[in-house]
C-alpha cells in the first residue's frame, strides 16, 4: 500500500516530469519513489503513454513528438518546435481548445487517486529527459516487417521503445525487439505482449521466438498458463486464445512453471510441451517451423567458398542472397526470411510474413542447387537500405511461361524516386527499366535484350548503372546485349522487392531465383565478367545459342 503523501508527491513529480519542468533533484526523488514502490511504474507508464497519444492526436504530423505547453506562465522559447506560418496566428486559440479537451479527458481518467497537476497539456520534453537519466526504456523495436500496431489502425503513431507496464498490440506483420539485458524477440501479429521488466514480459496471446545471450540468462515469458524461464536458449512460445501455451526449444534449455501446482519441468533442445490453464502439461512434437525466428548475422566463414566468395575484389556486395545459405522456411517449405550475406550495415534481410505470399524453397532445382520458386503471387521485400546512383546487379534465375502475359515479371524492383527494375517480358527476354517521375527522363525508359531466353534454363542476368558515367548496360551470361545513357537518379533508402512490383500487387515473377547480388558501385568491366563467370561455374551454366525468334 502506497502512503497517501507518497502517492501525492509521485503524482506531482510525474506531472512535472511530463511537462519538462522537473529539476535534477526532483528527478532523483522520482527515481527513488519508483524504486521504493515498483507498483508505481505502471502508473508512470500510463501517464507517459497518454501524454504521447494526446500529442499525436492534437498536434498533427508536424508536431507529433512535441507539444506546446498550455500553462499560463509558458511563453514560446527557442526550445519549442518551429511553427508553420499558416498556424502562428491561431496558435493560442488552438492551445485553449486543446486545453479544454485535455481538461475534459483528464477528468475522466483516474491513476489510483488521480494525477495532480494535469490541468494543462504536457510536452514530451520529459520523454527526452528520460533518456538522459537512469530510466531507459527496457525494450526497443529494432526492425518492423510489414508490421501494423493496433493503435496505428486509429492513426496513433507507435514509437519504437516501450517502458515497463506498457503493452504491445500487434495487428499484423512482424516486429523484432531487443530487451535491455540482451534478449532478442520476434513477435508475430496478431499478438499482445506486456513489458514486465528489462528481462521479462507477459504474452497474453500470439507467438514469439527468443534468442537469449548469457547477459539475458533468466529471461522470462509469462503466459496465462504459466511461466517460461530461459537458461541459455533459443526458444518459441505460442499462446492460444484459450490460454493454452506451447513451448518449443530450438537450442539450449528452459524451465517451465505451470500455473497449476508448484513443480516445474525442464525442456532441452528439440523438446516441446503444451501447458493449459489449471491443467498439467503434456509433451508435444517440437516444431520450429511454427515460428518466425530471430535471424543472426551470417558469419563470413559460414559462406560457401565458391562462386562470388572466391573473388578477391572488395568491397563485398551490399545485398547478397544465396539460396544455399540463410533461408528460413515454414512447415510447408515456404520462405519466411532470406538472409543477406552482403556488407550492409543494417541487417537488410528479405522477408515475407504472409504465408500465402511466400515463395517455395526447392533444394535442387538450380542445376542441383537450391532456389526459390515464384509463381506469380509470391514476393520478398528487404528491410529498407540506402543505395546510391551507381549499382551493379547480377541474378541467377530461370523463367517459366507466364499465365498473365499482359504484365512484366519483375525479378527485382529497386523502389526509388526513379525506379530501376530488372524484369522479364514475353518472349521471353530480359529487360532493364528505369521509370523516372520527373525531369528530362520522365517516363518509362527501357532496355530490352534482343536475345530470347529459354524457359527453365538458368542464366546470369544483370545490369550496370551509373548516373556519373551516364551508363545503363544490360547483360545475359556476361554478354553485353544492349546499352544506353542513364535515365535519372535511382538513389534511395527504401525496401527492395524481389519477385514483384514495388506496390506488391502486380507484375509478379514466374520462375526460380537462386542468387541475387547487388553492388552499390559500378563494377569495372573486368570485375563484372569475373563475377558472372564465377556464378556460371557455380551453377553449371553453359552459354547456349539463343532461340530463333519465331516472328
Amino acid at each position: 500500500m502506497i502512503p497517501d503523501p507518497k502517492q501525492a508527491r509521485f503524482n506531482e513529480l510525474t506531472s512535472r516530469w511530463c511537462s519538462g519542468d522537473i529539476e535534477a533533484h526532483e528527478t532523483t526523488e522520482l527515481e527513488s519513489l519508483l524504486t521504493e514502490f515498483p507498483e508505481l511504474l505502471e502508473q508512470f507508464a500510463d501517464a507517459t503513454r497518454l501524454n504521447s497519444m494526446l500529442a499525436q492526436q492534437y498536434r498533427g504530423e508536424a508536431f507529433a513528438t512535441k507539444l506546446l505547453l498550455n500553462s499560463a506562465a509558458h511563453e514560446p522559447t527557442e526550445d519549442d518546435p518551429p511553427m508553420p506560418l499558416s498556424q502562428q496566428e491561431p496558435a493560442y486559440d488552438t492551445q485553449r481548445i486543446v486545453a479544454s479537451r485535455w481538461a475534459l479527458l483528464a477528468a475522466s481518467v483516474i491513476f489510483v487517486a488521480g494525477l495532480l497537476g494535469y490541468g494543462y497539456l504536457m510536452s514530451d520534453r520529459g520523454a527526452e529527459q528520460l533518456a538522459k537519466n537512469n530510466l531507459p526504456a527496457p525494450v526497443e523495436i529494432i526492425q518492423r516487417i510489414d508490421c501494423v500496431f493496433e493503435s496505428e489502425r486509429w492513426g496513433v503513431m507507435q514509437e519504437n521503445h516501450f517502458h515497463i507496464g506498457e503493452t504491445l498490440q500487434i495487428a499484423e506483420g512482424l516486429a523484432l525487439m531487443k530487451f535491455a539485458r540482451g534478449a532478442k524477440v520476434s513477435i508475430e501479429g496478431p499478438a499482445e505482449l506486456k513489458i514486465l521488466s528489462e528481462n521479462s514480459a507477459f504474452l497474453t496471446e500470439g507467438r514469439i521466438s527468443a534468442v537469449c545471450p548469457p547477459s539475458a540468462n533468466g529471461f522470462e515469458i509469462n503466459t496465462p498458463s504459466g511461466k517460461i524461464v530461459d537458461h541459455g536458449t533459443e526458444f518459441g512460445v505460442l499462446v492460444w486464445a484459450n490460454g493454452a501455451t506451447e513451448t518449443h526449444v530450438f537450442e539450449g534449455e528452459v524451465e517451465v512453471f505451470p500455473s497449476k501446482g508448484t513443480e516445474s519441468f525442464r525442456l532441452t533442445t528439440a523438446m516441446a510441451a503444451r501447458t493449459r490453464v489449471n491443467k498439467t502439461y503434456v509433451e508435444i512434437p517440437n516444431n520450429p517451423s511454427l515460428f518466425i525466428r530471430v535471424p543472426d548475422r551470417l558469419a563470413l566463414d559460414a559462406m560457401p567458398k565458391e562462386g562470388l566468395a572466391k573473388i578477391d575484389f572488395l568491397p563485398r556486395p551490399k545485398l547478397w542472397f544465396d539460396a544455399t545459405i540463410g533461408v528460413q522456411v515454414d512447415n510447408k517449405d515456404r520462405v519466411i526470411c532470406w538472409q543477406n550475406m552482403g556488407s550492409a550495415n543494417v541487417e537488410s534481410n528479405a522477408w515475407q510474413v504472409g504465408p500465402g505470399r511466400r515463395p517455395a524453397f526447392e533444394p535442387e532445382t538450380a542445376n542441383g542447387r537450391p532456389a526459390l520458386r515464384f509463381n506469380e503471387s509470391q514476393f520478398l521485400a528487404t528491410t529498407p537500405l540506402k543505395l546510391g546512383n551507381e549499382v551493379s546487379v547480377l541474378v541467377v534465375t530461370a523463367t517459366q511461361p507466364r499465365e498473365k502475359n499482359d504484365q512484366n515479371g519483375q525479378i527485382i524492383n529497386f523502389n526509388g524516386p526513379s525506379i530501376l527494375v530488372l524484369d522479364v517480358i514475353d518472349g521471353p527476354r530480359l529487360e532493364g527499366r528505369v521509370y523516372a517521375h520527373g525531369g528530362k527522363y520522365k517516363g518509362n525508359n527501357q532496355l530490352q535484350s534482343p536475345e530470347q531466353l529459354t524457359h527453365g534454363q538458368f542464366f546470369v542476368g544483370g545490369c550496370r548503372y551509373s548516373v556519373e558515367e551516364d551508363l545503363f548496360q544490360l547483360f545475359t551470361n556476361g554478354e553485353l546485349t544492349i546499352e544506353s545513357a542513364a535515365a535519372g537518379n535511382i538513389a534511395a533508402n527504401s525496401s527492395r522487392v524481389i519477385g514483384a512490383h514495388r506496390w506488391r500487387s502486380q507484375d509478379f515473377y514466374r520462375g526460380a531465383i537462386a542468387e541475387v547480388v547487388v553492388y552499390d558501385r559500378l563494377l569495372t568491366e573486368e570485375e563484372y565478367q569475373l563475377a558472372t563467370l564465377a556464378l556460371m561455374e557455380k551453377y553449371q551454366i553453359q552459354t547456349m545459342p539463343a532461340e530463333e525468334d519465331p516472328s
